[in-house]
């Protein structure tokens, strides 16, 4: 039962929230989520990469969508924004997040009072909540944004378990009362936005029809890391692993209609999956491993900042001469 207190609060906050603007989100907050392999650290550089002139967009494997919404930020995107992923709890916090969006920082703001911030026993709840088939969509994405900002990098994009949990990262900055505040923003910048749970190739297809201004960017699992990190500990039901050849297919018809930016690991093997496309190479640093690795950007267009753009990014051409 409340207490005369904890009930005055409860009134203050609805208040509050109810009268409150979205806040100005500080340039290093990308995304509402973290996600494994996400390119919140990288995007400043990639939107130098764009092509000019984006009608649509279109974002398959959409994870934390920090891409998404940099170009958000940056009015970047004329037309339409599809955003799809084939993470049943990823897609739900987003359609949450964009239809629902006070009611989810609110109750979030509610979980936040009680426990305090990113406790075990709070992470425990958000788990419980996720694995029940009587939680609604509502409290589904709440949890789900609790497991994400509690959870191990490793995990956040796998199977929901409480094993999972990281006293590093549920003590840091990003279970806090601003952080649920940024919700706002990020609601807002969702509005309008086409969210589906759907395969990359349903998006590819997509994009196909959308006319040569059209700019399609995905981040997908990668050849090595990726397996790992995205097909599941549960050796007797694992997830389908990602099909690499057929990957490579898609993207090459759909970079024969549309402006397409890839984004994946820099082995040899990874590299030959893309040859087709104008290629770039850079080290990046991972916060899940903290250890930096190569990576690679390939797009099939002049990008607006004028080709000597990667140069002054520290990125090199690895293309082959037949490339794009």
């Amino acid at each position: 039962m409340q207490t005369r207190n904890q009930a005055q609060q409860a009134v203050i906050r609805q208040i509050l929230l109810s009268s409150s603007q979205e806040p100005v989100l500080p340039s290093n907050v990308k995304a509402p989520l973290k996600w494994s392999g996400g390119k919140a650290s990288l995007v400043n550089d990639l939107v130098l990469m764009l092509p000019d002139a984006i009608d649509n967009a279109y974002f398959p494997c959409t994870g934390a969508a920090s891409m998404f919404f940099e170009m958000r930020r940056r009015n970047l995107i004329k037309g339409k924004s599809f955003l799809t992923d084939k993470n049943e709890n990823l897609i739900n916090f987003l359609h949450v997040l964009r239809d629902q969006t006070r009611q989810l920082v609110s109750l979030l703001d509610t979980l936040h009072s009680h426990y305090g911030g990113g406790c075990r026993s709070l992470f425990n709840l958000a788990v419980d909540t996720l694995l029940s088939d009587k939680s609604t969509k509502l409290q589904h994405a709440a949890s789900f944004w609790v497991f994400n900002k509690t959870a191990s990098f490793h995990a956040v994009s796998k199977e929901i378990r409480k094993t999972a949990y990281s006293d590093v990262l549920a003590s840091q900055k990003d279970f806090s009362r601003q952080a649920i505040r940024y919700l706002l923003t990020f609601g807002k910048m969702l509005e309008g936005v086409t969210i589906e749970n759907e395969c990359y190739t349903q998006t590819f297809r997509r994009a196909l029809n959308g006319g040569t201004k059209n700019f399609t960017f995905i981040d997908p699992p990668y050849l090595y890391a990726g397996e790992r990190l995205y097909v599941s500990d549960n050796t007797d039901n694992p997830q389908d692993t990602f099909d690499f050849d057929k990957f490579s297919k898609a993207c090459m018809e759909l970079q024969s209609a549309s402006n397409l930016m890839v984004t994946l690991d820099a082995n040899k093997k990874s590299l030959e999956k893309l040859d087709f496309m104008k290629q770039y190479q850079h080290s990046v640093y991972y916060a899940g491993t903290k250890k930096f690795a190569d990576e690679q950007v390939a797009i099939n267009y002049l990008p607006v900042s004028g080709k000597n753009i990667a140069n002054s990014l520290n990125w090199e051409d690895i293309s082959p001469d037949w490339a794009a």
